[in-house]
């Protein structure tokens, strides 16, 4: 039995996505269908890419399923209008490429996150991460052409069931992580070491984009880094270097001891730095719809997994997984209720053992492989 997922994704990618993906293929080719398991292809398109590293290695997976590079156009790129121009070209060319590739194979199950596949495709999986600004006919239809769809929040399955496609048609799952990579036989203060942390300070760590989308919520941390306690200090994982001076010179903190931009680091590194931490933060804003209803944060996930204390925004999307037993919730967008929740945890280390715990008992259910076997188990029924 064999399964293909297209995906329009430059890999190895230093975005969250490609890690998806990957991490998905593998458990794919886990899972079983009918009790066979899957032979699974990854098929992207071959574009620059400033990261040489295979890409087995990058995600350290298993090289239990094969990845396909095609041709694909894509000789620049821009912004605004040209940078959309540009993206369904190589988007389109990429899909047709990959169409005549296909032509020939058999496989029983077509897997993908381009929705623009309808096009080309009859019978397909469709993976949805967001909605668009305005839903069109094209949406409505394609969403009604693919065989199955799979969401991450429930938010998501609410709009497009009101948009006319069966309730049963759609599987909510949200992201997931590998409990292995994460919760490692460490102490906090081995961690500090291997990394380079300091052993005197508490640490507040948050992982992820900088500047890539504002809704993540890093100029809250920022803006809280300049009222905590001088003990405690916020180090942020990610960033390339440019943006990480611009956020210096935007928030003034070039002096900064209770501060610390570690930059982009290798995942394998991410787990070191979460069981480094006391207290984990995902400050994740309101008033976006993306933040509030669509976002599955792979780093609430790995968080959870580190057994780690976290402190979150108080909105739906991280409702969805979190609740009161297993994080201390504060005010989005608000760094003053921020640093009130950070100081609470530190001040009280069983309340946060409580929080981690239960976390922990949480993500359990939110492993890669679970989550591939049920949506192959889905796409069976």
């Amino acid at each position: 039995m064999k399964l293909v997922y297209i995906a329009n994704v430059r890999l190895p990618t230093e975005k969250a996505h490609g890690l998806q993906i990957i991490k998905m293929c593998e458990n794919f080719a886990k899972a079983s269908k009918f009790g066979e398991n899957l032979d699974v292809e990854l098929v992207v398109p071959k574009r620059f890419n400033r990261i040489k590293e295979d890409i087995f290695l990058f995600y350290n997976v298993k090289r239990n399923f094969k990845i396909t590079k095609i041709p694909c156009f894509g000789l620049f790129s821009a912004n605004g209008f040209l940078g959309m121009i540009y993206f369904l070209t190589q988007t389109v060319s990429f899909l047709f490429v990959a169409r005549l590739h296909l032509l020939f194979s058999r496989f029983d199950i077509l897997y993908t996150r381009e929705q623009i596949a309808g096009l080309f495709y009859k019978n397909f999986v469709l993976e949805i991460h967001s909605l668009p600004k305005k839903i069109t006919f094209f949406h409505k239809i394609i969403w009604q052409r693919a065989n199955k769809l799979v969401v991450l929040t429930n938010y998501i399955k609410e709009i497009i069931v009101k948009n006319g496609v069966a309730n049963d048609k759609i599987l909510v799952e949200a992201d997931a992580v590998d409990l292995n990579e994460f919760d490692i036989p460490i102490s906090q203060k081995e961690a500090r070491k291997k990394i380079g942390l300091p052993l005197n300070k508490k640490i507040i760590l948050y992982a992820g984009s900088l500047t890539l989308f504002d809704w993540k919520g890093v100029d809250i941390i920022l803006q809280a880094a300049k009222f905590i306690n001088n003990n405690c200090m916020f180090v942020l994982v990610g960033g390339e270097k440019l943006e990480i001076e611009a956020l210096k010179n935007k928030f003034d903190i070039k002096d900064s001891n209770n501060v610390l931009f570690a930059g982009q680091k290798s995942h394998s590194l991410i787990p070191f730095y979460i069981k480094a931490a006391d207290v984990l933060t995902l400050p994740n804003k309101a008033g976006d719809v993306w933040s509030e209803y669509y976002t599955s944060p792979l780093k609430l996930f790995e968080y959870m997994a580190g057994r780690r204390p976290i402190v979150a925004s108080n909105i739906p999307s991280i409702k969805e997984i979190l609740n009161v037993n297993s994080a201390l919730l504060f005010e989005a967008n608000s760094a003053v209720d921020l640093v009130e929740k950070i100081n609470l945890i530190l001040a009280n280390q069983d309340l946060g053992k409580k929080f981690a715990d239960n976390a922990y008992k949480i993500v359990m259910n939110f492993t890669w492989k679970k989550r591939a076997q049920t949506i192959i188990n889905f796409i069976n029924c």
